[in-house]
């Protein structure tokens, strides 16, 4: 259940608030409000460090990994950053330097080698040399032209199709700018050259160092952890109002720890202000406390990133009922289950001292239970046929052979339908339309209790909240239309009109003004969220006709070098049939990782969207919140 918070407004002595936030967060009970960063010169050094710790673990982070990197130096905590950082700038450096050395040596290539102070010697002696460098075309037009000074000699040192170089040799200075004069580099080409392959083997080093300071991640993100906590408690401490010889900080608590908040107080000589948050305050975080066993969905919602507001409602019991089965019929098949249960409890021995590993690995091992009851249920191994599997491992003759299954004819008579209809192609079609029926009865289920809930939670606050029993009875009537006209047709009962008439009946005298308008197309909405629900039959389908598919096609390249094997000599028989059944393994085990790559990308997409969308719309969640995260000594680090 969300705990209710309470607004507390925390007092002490101006002398006393490092003491006091440093108490504060002992206590670990508290989320600050939020408010702008103090400008203050600890907060703005930490922030600058913080920065830059970020900075650099990304770059390391990124680099590429050496086989025989340099051993990482040992260095104190709070010198790793600069040393990291030392090295990113001298990288930074040395690819300028190379970018600009590159540019002196694009300019001397045309030129080669030459003494650069013989030039000088001739300009001394009354000679002048002028190096320049010209368009072709122009170069061309100038000779056409007799444009070239007649005083003045000219060697073309290099020409290609686009620029020509070449000397002008005159005993007179030409006109400062004529005949695109070269300003060329001091250093000469050798000299370049060198200084480039310098630069290069620099750049070298410095990968080599960045790549051994990956060894150094987890102290530098240690770091990281370190500095945004100092940052949180220099915030907190420099962030609290003043006035006079008072200094004071608000937060939310959860009521729960509001005995824990009053002791402490008195302990510490605080004076604390407690009230109830503003009805329109947007900033009040969700606490969630709930059973242990909920908390195995904590990182589908982490991974999402969601989390319900604080006015809304806890939905993770829910989430805990109806989202494995969504994910076992999704991906439907025995065989993927068993895999991930095997790799969720190897995971789990092998990971067991990482307290982060241990939650997403139960996860794992709790959907894949579902997927693996699914698909043994529906006799679905890896899309392999059922006539090849042992009778253990055939399913549920109700799904798998519903015209020898006395259930299957219990469940068919329930519906009323006539002796003469139970015909093979009837039976052949029954376990699409009994996957069909569960789909829909799960919608029921889970829209309906949506309002129930709804209507338990708010009915003493306001009357109105009755129209969710109305709601309720219109999707159960919808459950019942969906089957009639999809699933079994024509079985729609004749008193379902009296729930639809009754539903609409509670709608319209508990309906709202403002909602009178929509009645309409909410009431059109409802069934077609019931209707959406059959997103599982579908994809569940599509995944097993992908894995039987592959299976074809790797039997299909199988026979077709059995078929070369039958004409080919003796030796290359048995190498034949041995390279179709490697092909075949390889083929269907390709399928397979894709087929299971694209059903969790159908869990993301649809059964994600059943609870967070169609669900979550019945139960006016916006998932608008923000986790409580308090105050923690943790963030004192210093």
């Amino acid at each position: 259940m969300i705990i209710p918070m309470k607004l507390v407004t925390l007092l002490c002595l101006e002398q006393d608030r490092s003491a006091a936030v440093d108490a504060l967060a002992g206590l670990e009970l508290m989320q600050l409000c939020r408010t702008a960063a103090p400008a203050t010169k600890d907060v703005a050094s930490l922030s600058a460090q913080l920065a830059e710790c970020e900075r650099v673990i990304g770059i390391v982070r990124s680099a590429p990994a050496m086989k025989d990197p340099p051993a990482a130096p040992e260095l104190a905590d709070d010198e790793l950053v600069a040393y990291a950082s030392k090295l990113i700038s001298g990288k930074t450096a040395a690819f300028k330097e190379q970018e600009r050395l590159q540019h002196d040596l694009n300019l001397l290539a045309p030129w080669g080698e030459f003494d650069r102070s013989a030039i000088a010697k001739l300009q001394a002696k009354g000679v002048y040399v002028t190096l320049c460098a010209t368009p072709r075309a122009v170069f061309d037009q100038r000779r056409k032209d007799d444009a070239f000074p007649a005083e003045a000699a000219l060697s073309v040192i290099q020409m290609d199709k686009n620029m020509v170089h070449y000397a002008l040799v005159s005993e007179a200075p030409l006109a400062e700018g004529a005949f695109d004069p070269v300003a060329l580099p001091e250093q000469t080409l050798s000299e370049t050259k060198k200084a480039l392959e310098d630069c290069r083997t620099s750049i070298a080093s410095a990968d080599a160092s960045i790549a051994a300071a990956k060894a150094l991640l987890p102290r530098l993100e240690s770091r990281l952890a370190a500095l945004r906590n100092q940052l949180e408690f220099a915030s907190a401490r420099d962030g609290m109002e003043q006035s006079g010889a008072i200094a004071y900080l608000q937060g939310y608590v959860p009521v729960t720890r509001i005995d824990t908040l009053k002791a402490a107080a008195v302990k510490n000589g605080w004076a604390l202000q407690i009230d109830d948050p503003a009805e329109d305050d947007p900033n009040v975080p969700t606490y969630i406390e709930k059973a242990r066993f909920l908390n195995v969905l904590d990182p589908l919602f982490d991974f999402v990133g969601i989390s319900p507001g604080y006015r809304e409602s806890d939905v993770n019991v829910f989430f805990f009922f109806f989202f494995p089965i969504f994910f076992g019929m999704i991906l439907g098949d025995a065989g993927y289950g068993a895999l991930m249960l095997v790799a969720g409890t190897v995971g789990l021995l092998a990971l067991h001292a990482k307290k982060a590993a241990r939650l997403p690995l139960v996860l794992l091992i709790f959907l894949a239970s579902f997927t693996f009851v699914w698909g043994w249920l529906n006799g679905a191994w890896f899309g392999l046929p059922k006539d090849v599997l042992p009778g253990w491992m055939q399913g549920w003759s109700m799904i798998t052979d519903p015209a020898h299954s006395a259930a299957a004819h219990k469940f068919v008579k329930f519906y009323g339908i006539e002796d003469s209809e139970l015909t093979a192609t009837f039976w052949e079609g029954f376990p699409s339309k009994l996957t069909q029926w569960f789909c829909f009865l799960l919608a029921m289920l889970h829209l309906m209790s949506a309002h129930i809930v709804r209507f338990f939670t708010g009915i003493r606050k306001d009357w109105r909240e009755l129209s969710n029993i109305g709601w309720a009875l219109m999707i159960f009537a919808n459950f019942l239309l969906a089957v009639g006209l999809i699933v079994f047709s024509g079985t729609f009962p004749s008193w379902g009109w009296y729930v639809y008439i009754a539903a609409a009946a509670i709608i319209l005298v508990t309906i709202r003004p403002a909602a009178a308008l929509n009645l309409p197309f909410d009431m059109i909405g409802s069934f077609t969220d019931v209707l959406s629900y059959i997103r599982l039959f579908a994809v569940g389908l599509s995944g097993m006709y992908i894995a039987q598919k592959f299976n074809m096609m790797g039997m299909m390249v199988k026979d077709a070098f059995a078929s070369q094997a039958a004409n080919a000599a003796p030796a290359w028989h048995d190498i034949y049939i041995i390279a179709g059944f490697v092909l075949l393994i390889l083929v269907a085990v390709a399928g397979h990782i894709l087929n299971l790559a694209l059903g969790f990308l159908g869990v993301l997409v649809h059964a994600v969207r059943l609870n967070t969308l169609e669900f979550s719309n019945h139960m006016g969640l916006q998932w608008a919140g923000f986790k409580f995260k308090p105050f923690s000594a943790r963030q004192n680090n210093n």
